[in-house]
């Protein structure tokens, strides 16, 4: 009873071996693909606003508009005589000014560096993914 115990467990985490190696293949043809359309070649615009990024390939697109994300920050991929063209997009201000060390603003403050937003403000959690 023991050795069945023992194929069955053989069996049960041989098939979760499997099913992570296909989730991992699966993620990394996933990557292929988004790596593969935008090859090298193309031109990148970035705006400041998700709706102008749509906009602006709207009006610019000459075929098709392809929209993709990017762990959730939306870009399009379009053409433009012949020519590949992504348009991506910000969200206001994705960098601010913060003390060192990470402490709260204080008077005065000297030592400062570049941060990002959403390490600074709370209410700027949406520009993460950005």
């Amino acid at each position: 009873m023991g050795s069945r115990k023992k194929s069955e467990l053989g069996e049960i985490e041989e098939t979760t071996k499997k099913s992570s190696e296909r989730e991992g293949k699966k993620k990394s043809s996933e990557l292929l693909r988004v790596k593969d359309s935008l090859s090298y070649g193309y031109e990148l615009i970035i705006t400041e606003k998700p709706k102008v990024a749509f906009k602006i390939a709207s009006v610019l697109s000459t075929g098709k508009i392809k929209r993709a994300s990017e762990d959730g920050a939306p870009y399009y991929e379009i053409e433009r005589n012949g020519k590949k063209i992504v348009v991506g997009c910000a969200v206001g201000h994705l960098f601010g000014l913060m003390e060192k060390g990470g402490n709260k603003w204080s008077y005065p403050v000297f030592d400062v560096e570049w941060a990002p937003a959403y390490k600074i403000k709370k209410e700027s959690a949406h520009t993460k993914k950005y």
